[in-house]
């Protein structure tokens, strides 16, 4: 290799490293308590999924002009 390209080699990479963008690695423990209260309110939200998917229910809600589509997403909505 010639000494020019052994230098534009070691040019390139220096630059690789200088305006490689990282992004800083954040380190966090997770607590059972905030894992349990995700997983309460997904099986809140699948037992009110489970209700408005009933017919009887399905009928009241067309009755008061609200969509199954739309009771999902109002559900979808909510928060804690």
């Amino acid at each position: 290799m010639s000494k020019f390209s052994q230098l534009a080699i070691v040019y390139v990479c220096a630059l690789a490293l200088v305006f490689t963008n990282t992004m800083p690695a954040y380190e966090g423990i997770v607590g059972t308590n905030e894992i349990l209260q995700l997983q309460y309110t997904d099986l809140k939200r699948a037992n009110l999924y489970k209700i408005f998917d009933r017919a009887d229910a399905r009928n009241l809600l067309e009755q008061h002009g609200v969509t199954a589509e739309q009771a999902h997403e109002r559900i979808n909505s909510l928060t804690d």
